[in-house]
């Protein structure tokens, strides 16, 4: 074990030196970056360890990791467009909904630039963890809630998607039930965000029928991933006045990051 965490401590020390955009530029050469990867499999352990995070938005904060499946959250290049996007939208003591905040890496970032952060997640197991990763850095502005975004309040089965064993969504057949709450409602009880990041694996159409009020009166920035269809996601955004444009090169943020992963889409009110 002495001799894995030499390793693991030794690469968490080369990431501290390099610029994130030496490392996020290895993501442009696919073998390189896999031979890198099979690397750190070979010394990374099993299961859940709580680590300081390498590199990125997030570095030196403290969360607890699968280091064999989740080295992207360690080294810092989770989302980086979405990194990028929040640091340009969000000020000192603005309100951020992470909606689907899944272990909460989006709200620490959040929470760290010095909004103050509603984090909703439904799956028992990520929450569980994004409450550990909020007390271990005494996150005390992120409220965290065990509730889904939907179109009106209830309950609905939540499935675990196959091959991903941490994410989770809303489905016809899954084996547990969340509560889910239309965004609106969250008016009540908290003030309305500057910014919202949605995350919930296709469900992302439910959620902005359940946020007229927010989308109407309160206009904040959304960053948003799309697993199905894009249009209906970007008309819906479209008919309230928003610009929306994919994330990435031309999306306001640095043009030099790479585009990985689920569409994102960066939507901003119109003026």
């Amino acid at each position: 074990m002495n001799k894995i965490l030499s390793v693991l401590n030794l690469a968490a020390s080369v990431r501290r030196m390099l610029p994130d955009q030496w490392v996020l530029s290895l993501y442009t050469r696919p073998q390189l970056a896999s031979i890198l990867r099979s690397a750190l499999n070979l010394f990374a352990p099993e299961g859940l360890h709580s680590v300081d995070i390498a590199g990125g938005g997030l570095q030196g904060l403290r969360m607890e990791l699968d280091l064999k499946r989740e080295k992207y959250l360690w080294l810092g290049t989770y989302e980086p467009w979405v990194q990028e996007a929040i640091k340009q939208h969000l000020r000192p003591g603005d309100w951020a909904w992470d909606v689907g905040a899944y272990i909460g890496y989006h709200s620490l970032l959040m929470w760290r630039l010095g909004a103050n952060v509603l984090a909703l997640e439904p799956d028992p197991a990520n929450f569980d963890r994004l409450l550990r990763n909020l007390r271990a850095n005494d996150a005390q502005r992120v409220r965290a809630l065990r509730l889904a975004g939907g179109c009106a309040t209830g309950r609905a089965p939540l499935r675990r998607l196959i091959g991903h064993p941490s994410q989770t969504r809303l489905g016809d057949d899954g084996p547990a039930e969340c509560d889910v709450v239309p965004l609106d409602s969250l008016l009540v009880d908290f003030p309305p965000p500057r910014l919202v990041k949605l995350d919930v694996e296709g469900s992302e159409m439910d959620v902005l029928a359940g946020a007229s009020r927010v989308l109407r009166e309160s206009g904040p920035v959304w960053i948003v991933e799309v697993h199905d269809l894009a249009e209906p996601v970007v008309a819906c955004l479209e008919s309230y006045g928003y610009k929306v444009s994919p994330m990435g090169k031309g999306a306001r943020v640095n043009p030099r990051l790479p585009v990985r992963g689920p569409a994102h889409f960066l939507a901003v009110p119109r003026s």
